[in-house]
C-alpha cells in the first residue's frame, strides 16, 4: 500500500516550490497570478490548484514554467536582480546558467 502512495506525484505548496528553485514564496505567487507574456502576447502562468486558501503545484508544472521562461530568453529568477547593464549575450548566458541551476535543484541535484 505504501508503495502505491509513494508513486503519486507530490503536491508542492508555494514555500516548497520556492525552496526547490531558490526563490521566495512571493515570487512563486507572482508566477501563479501574473506570470509573463510570451512572444505571441499570451499570458503564461505557473499552473496550480487552489486548496482552501493555499495554492499547490507540481514539479512538472514548475519545470514547464521554467522552460517557457527559457524559450523567451528571459533570465530566470536568480538572474533578475538589477545589475550594471550587460551585453545581450552575457545576459542570455547568465539566464541559461540560472535556469540550469534551478532545474538541477528541482531534480534534486545540489551543487
Amino acid at each position: 500500500m505504501e508503495e502505491r502512495a509513494s508513486k503519486k506525484p507530490k503536491w508542492l505548496g508555494t514555500q516548497e516550490a520556492a525552496d526547490l528553485v531558490g526563490v521566495t514564496a512571493s515570487t512563486v505567487l507572482r508566477w501563479l497570478h501574473v506570470g509573463f507574456r510570451n512572444r505571441d502576447g499570451e499570458r503564461v502562468r505557473l499552473r496550480a490548484i487552489c486548496v482552501g486558501y493555499r495554492f499547490k503545484t507540481r514539479r512538472r508544472w514548475l519545470r514547464e514554467y521554467l522552460d517557457a521562461v527559457a524559450e523567451l530568453k528571459m533570465p530566470t529568477p536568480e538572474g533578475v536582480a538589477a545589475r550594471i547593464p550587460e551585453s545581450p549575450a552575457a545576459r542570455r548566458r547568465r539566464g541559461e546558467r540560472a535556469r540550469q541551476a534551478a532545474l538541477d535543484r528541482l531534480d534534486g541535484k545540489r551543487r
